[in-house]
């Protein structure tokens, strides 16, 4: 058995922005398709409606924009959950954890 007693703050934040970046960058690159299909089912009908192109952009935009803002969430809650993990185990004595080594 092992007992937990503290956790890096700066390493769970930055484990969860680059999880939450990934997660991200799925969801925007899922948007970005989607958007790219709205727009040329939009485009389909001619002149009659005219979005400009906007849904290229806003496609490209998500696959940019999303992961940045979804990593900066994950690193701003995985550096308050640290510190708040941190907490808990110094007032509960710590978590136990339990190995088993297969030789």
């Amino acid at each position: 058995m092992i007992r937990l007693k503290k956790v890096g703050v700066l390493s769970l934040a930055k484990f969860q922005g680059a999880t939450s970046a990934l997660i991200g960058l799925i969801a925007g690159i899922i948007m970005a398709v989607f958007s790219l299909v709205v727009n040329q089912f939009f485009s389909s009908f001619g002149d009659s409606i005219d979005i400009g192109g906007v849904g290229i952009f806003a496609g490209i935009g998500a696959v940019i924009g999303i992961p940045l803002l979804y990593g900066l969430i994950g690193f701003i809650s995985g550096a308050i959950g640290g510190l708040l993990i941190n907490i808990i185990l110094k007032i509960t004595g710590g978590l136990e954890l339990f190995f088993e080594d297969d030789k």
